[in-house]
């Protein structure tokens, strides 16, 4: 489900680890991943932390730190999740962050996780 153009992204990012160029040794990875979800592609994000893992797996745990971040931001700007709704609802559900992480290295799983959080965060601000 990924494209070659995305792969070929992936790894020139992973290529790039320990850049000066970046103010963390992961910094061209997370710049893709930024990349990837202001592109609406959540599968290629998540193949990019699984690549990442493989290849450099002391990063790992960095990177998926950052991912609960970049999935709100995304929220927000692709599925007209408002800032306060997103508040009420991750306060609601606390195991939110470990969820994204937990999905993370399946891409599949990790896309439909990130859907179902838009819906139920709209649908919950709908119904107040």
């Amino acid at each position: 489900m990924i494209n070659m153009d995305t792969e070929l992204r992936i790894a020139k990012a992973i290529s790039e680890q320990g850049s000066a160029a970046y103010t963390t040794e992961s910094g061209a990875v997370l710049e893709l991943m930024t990349r990837l979800a202001d592109e609406d592609d959540l599968q290629g994000l998540s193949r990019a932390f699984v690549i990442l893992a493989r290849a450099k797996p002391p990063n790992a745990t960095f990177v998926a730190a950052r991912v609960p971040a970049k999935i709100s931001n995304f929220l927000i700007k692709h599925r007209g999740v408002s800032t306060p709704a997103l508040l009420k609802w991750t306060s609601a559900n606390p195991a939110w962050a470990e969820d994204l992480k937990d999905a993370l290295r399946d891409p599949i799983r990790f896309e439909r996780l990130v859907e179902a959080m838009a819906a139920a965060i709209n649908k919950s601000a709908a119904a107040n």
